[in-house]
């Protein structure tokens, strides 16, 4: 009898080992599954992560690139050379052969077309003739910009500043030219062939204002921005090749400046 107890007994404890180790097995799939999902969902979310760093990562290099390239292209743009086309050439060779180094000289009565001495005795109206050389330079092209005899040649430059404003000058083909870029503008035009003149009036009435016309030549925006378009010009001292800001120095109380006025012929 007790024989056959320690037989169920030892009977019972095989079956329990046998049943332990099946559901061990039954159940180590399940987690082993539920691992390999886990895994691959932590990898998706690691994965999913670091894609997001990327693409953070590759726009904020991407907008320094593009900052870098607007800096670049600035100062690409301000090296830029405003160059002379044919039309331009013969405008500035036009200007050229009129001579201006050597006639309607300061000091001295001139014939305001030609720029020659014509009163040598004379010690009235020997001032500057910047006004007088602009207004010969134009109608030697065949455009009128008021001169004599509708204005004498002293404080002709104030006239004409006043002048080009009036409906007149509209009518007989001026057009100012405005904007924070007007230099830029007015070099360009010159250099594509178009008369370009420059002009302050003296906030004294009784002293001379200046008057210069923009001449073609090959500039830098940079050096149009630092010191206006290049402009020939008669004066106490004449040139033919000189910066605006050069030129009209002793009639500006400041640079930047906001006294000259700029005026093209279109007609």
């Amino acid at each position: 009898m007790k024989f056959v107890v320690m037989k169920n007994i030892l009977l019972f404890s095989v079956a329990c080992l046998y049943f332990n180790g099946l559901f061990a097995q039954l159940v180590d799939p399940k987690e082993s599954v539920q691992n390999g999902v886990n895994n691959r969902a932590n990898n998706r979310i690691e994965g999913g992560v670091e894609k997001g760093l990327d693409r953070v990562e590759s726009g904020i290099g991407g907008l320094f690139k593009k900052k870098r390239k607007k800096t670049d292209s600035t100062a690409s743009d301000a090296d830029k050379i405003i160059s002379i086309q044919p039309a331009g050439q013969a405008l500035q060779d036009f200007y050229l052969s009129l001579e201006v180094e050597s006639h309607w000289l300061a000091g001295h009565h001139v014939n305001w077309e030609t720029g020659e001495p014509d009163m040598p005795e004379s010690e009235h109206g020997n001032k500057t003739h910047c006004s007088a050389f602009a207004a010969a330079a134009c109608k030697k092209k065949g455009i009128y910009l008021l001169c004599p005899p509708e204005h004498g040649q002293v404080l002709l430059a104030n006239a004409q500043y006043d002048w080009l404003a009036t409906s007149a000058a509209v009518k007989a083909g001026w057009k100012p030219v405005n904007g924070d870029d007007r230099y830029k503008q007015v070099q360009t035009l010159a250099n594509e062939g178009k008369i370009v003149i420059a002009i302050c009036k003296n906030a004294d009435a009784s002293l001379p204002g200046h008057a210069a016309l923009v001449m073609p030549k090959e500039r830098s925006v940079r050096l149009i921005s630092d010191e206006g378009p290049e402009v020939i010009m008669a004066g106490t001292h004449n040139h033919n090749f000189i910066s605006l800001k050069n030129g009209f120095h002793s009639h500006l109380p400041d640079w930047p400046e906001q006294e000259i006025r700029f005026y093209i012929y279109e007609h």
